[in-house]
């Protein structure tokens, strides 16, 4: 489900499009679901390097109109 905020818009789509998909549910809220995923993800990972005595930040690199994949976990030795 969080590949639903990376795979953007078939062309010849518009985001209120969604009968097609297997859920029934427009891009638009596919997209919510898929961001709230891997947020989830991203910050049980997080949580998890951080309980192994990593110094863990989760980072925002890029706007979301550059790329989907916006998102990077640094993770420190400490």
């Amino acid at each position: 489900m969080f590949s639903w905020a990376t795979n953007g818009i078939r062309p010849g789509l518009s985001a209120e499009d969604g009968a097609d998909h297997f859920t029934g549910l427009d891009f638009k809220h596919r997209e919510k679901i898929g961001l709230s995923t891997r947020r989830i993800l991203d910050e049980s990972r997080k949580i998890a390097m951080a309980q192994r005595g990593f110094e863990v930040e989760l980072v925002k690199y890029v706007q979301s109109d550059i790329s989907l994949e916006n998102n990077c976990l640094l993770i420190k030795n400490i």
